[in-house]
């Protein structure tokens, strides 16, 4: 039974034509006493012939927001790291091998994380959590309009939230 599950999920290759990307992104930091602050933004754009052929939008964008927030008092640390990815859009080859637009859809990412120096910082000790959204599956859409709408199903994003310890000894050696 496992070839014919692995037969069935064949791969199929198709030329998308002249395809143009552009993006850029942003990143700022702002850090004062014990504080730490890290904000960013990006953007993709993608434009291809086969996209103004089939009737979409002829430039399809991915935005990306992210950031972090830490603060450290004395020897403790408590950080929060996010992201948000917007839709991420493609193609797909639909049931009657005709070709169609398909995305998957946006999702946020948070981890948090709390950590303690001992023995003049040469022992550091982080637990923390990492997808506190509990994010697993994400929504996707395969088709078009008309004869060829779309049908939803989902994609595998993650294992879900999932907890941490870290713990970490450095070793000095005097005088080199």
């Amino acid at each position: 039974q496992v070839l014919d599950v692995l037969h069935e999920q064949a791969i199929t290759y198709v030329n998308i034509g002249d395809q143009r990307t552009c993006g850029g992104s942003v990143r700022g930091t702002w850090h004062r006493g014990g504080w730490r602050m890290d904000l960013g933004a990006a953007a993709t754009m993608v434009r291809d012939t086969l996209g103004a052929a089939i009737g979409g939008a002829p430039w399809l964008a991915t935005p990306e927001l992210n950031g972090s927030l830490a603060r450290t008092y004395n020897t403790w640390t408590i950080a929060v790291f996010a992201r948000y990815q917007g839709d991420q859009r493609g193609y797909t080859v639909l049931d009657d091998a005709s070709i169609g637009r398909s995305s998957v859809a946006a999702f946020a990412m948070v981890d948090a994380s709390l950590g303690r120096q001992f023995l003049s910082g040469l022992l550091n000790v982080r637990i923390g959590c990492k997808n506190l959204l509990d994010v697993t599956n994400l929504d996707a859409t395969i088709g078009g309009t008309g004869a060829h709408s779309g049908s939803g199903t989902s994609v595998p994003m993650s294992t879900g939230r999932t907890y941490f310890l870290r713990v970490e000894f450095t070793l000095k050696k005097n005088g080199a």
